[in-house]
């Protein structure tokens, strides 16, 4: 298997890349006027990046809800708050033997509700999970862990709602494509002028009002149908796919479908995001860095990281709680503890394993059509599952 740290981007590539990343669905024809390219130079340059195993391989998948299926590089993830639902994070420590770790592996698999789920290094191995829940079932998923913990799987477990939520993308301007390395040291990411404006942040009421929000809240449940639903689990699993191929899936006429996937965009529902290999940019770890933080200093953390932190990150936080779920480039991370070990209380870190993680497609079964409503019955959330573990 070759090694993509060793890949590199030509110039013309590079800016492709940029391009796919922010627009994931834009056409050949588009990309050819704006890089000045023929359809078929661009068609190859992607087809190439496949290949290299740089860009996600277009592949077919037997989906065991919707049959055989195209996976390309582009997914939709949905999200959560939109569709009347709330990404719970939750993350079990210390896991007991190996039995104990493949029914948890398991539970990831078998939970309706399940989004993502990864093993985790604390000291000891532990397992972290995203569900997107209804609220109202909250309180049947710290009953299902309260239970897991009973039987002696693991020795304690955390969780934390997601109730404000900020994000960071990979600030490609401080990569350096020559000398293929991160132009970022302890200086960028501590430095003097930065901790003067967190302090001065801290203590300027105007200041502090005028930055910005970053409150989740869940929205009622929209009312769905069987093919909203079928086409939520058709995007999540290739955002590419054609209007022409769900007609025919569907046996749906074009302005039908049309329809449908001009409502999901209008409600701002889905998010194409581009699947790419991220050791090409030294992108070889990711952690999850778990503490609390008062409200004050909470607001200036949500704004740093939306606006500073140059990686990809996702940092949530309810009440008093803070989970800072970010990818690193090696060598970098023991500035990052640096500079939040002041920031935060009761700071623990999470090693994330990310070849043994999954991501889940949507699931329609979640939903009831008749009652236009989510499933929160105790035994679709607690029982069934653990049946099957």
């Amino acid at each position: 298997m070759r090694n993509m740290g060793d890949y590199t981007l030509d110039l013309i590539d590079y800016k492709l890349f940029l391009i796919l990343r922010e627009e994931p669905l834009i056409s050949i024809n588009e990309l050819s006027k704006r890089l000045g390219l023929s359809f078929h130079q661009i068609r190859n340059k992607i087809n190439n990046m496949k290949s290299q195993g740089f860009l996600r391989p277009d592949s077919e998948i037997n989906d065991p809800l919707l049959g055989k299926r195209k996976r390309t590089e582009v997914e939709a993830f949905y999200k959560p708050h939109k569709l009347g639902l709330q990404r719970i994070h939750v993350m079990v420590e210390d896991i007991t033997d190996k039995t104990s770790l493949s029914m948890l592996f398991k539970l990831g698999d078998v939970h309706p509700y399940t989004h993502f789920r990864t093993l985790s290094y604390s000291p000891n191995m532990s397992m972290y999970y995203q569900f997107d829940i209804p609220p109202e079932a909250f309180s049947l998923h710290i009953e299902l862990f309260e239970k897991l913990k009973k039987e002696d799987l693991f020795k304690d477990y955390w969780v934390v709602k997601t109730e404000e939520s900020a994000r960071s993308k990979m600030k490609f301007e401080y990569w350096d494509r020559i000398n293929h390395s991160w132009e970022i040291n302890n200086k960028e990411l501590t430095s003097n002028e930065f901790e003067s404006l967190w302090a001065s942040l801290l203590n300027d009421e105007k200041q502090m009002s005028a930055l910005s929000s970053f409150i989740v809240p869940v929205l009622n449940t929209p009312k769905l149908d069987t093919l909203d639903l079928q086409l939520l689990r058709e995007l999540s699993i290739n955002a590419k796919v054609s209007q022409k191929e769900l007609s025919k899936f569907y046996k749906k006429d074009h302005t039908t479908i049309s329809k449908r996937m001009k409502k999901f965009r209008k409600n701002d529902d889905v998010i194409a995001i581009l699947y790419y290999n991220r050791k090409v940019f030294n992108i070889t770890d990711s952690a999850i860095i778990k503490g609390k933080i008062s409200g004050r200093m909470k607001k200036v953390f949500l704004n740093y990281v939306s606006k500073y932190f140059p990686f990809s990150s996702t940092v949530v936080t309810s009440n008093s709680d803070l989970m800072w779920y970010f990818s690193y480039p090696s060598g970098i991370l023991s500035e990052i503890l640096g500079f939040i070990w002041n920031k935060l209380e009761n700071v623990v870190l999470f090693n994330l394993s990310l070849n043994k993680s999954r991501t889940y497609y949507f699931y329609p079964n979640n939903y009831d059509v008749e009652k236009r409503a989510w499933k929160i019955s105790r035994d679709y959330i607690i029982e069934e599952p653990l049946n099957l573990l």
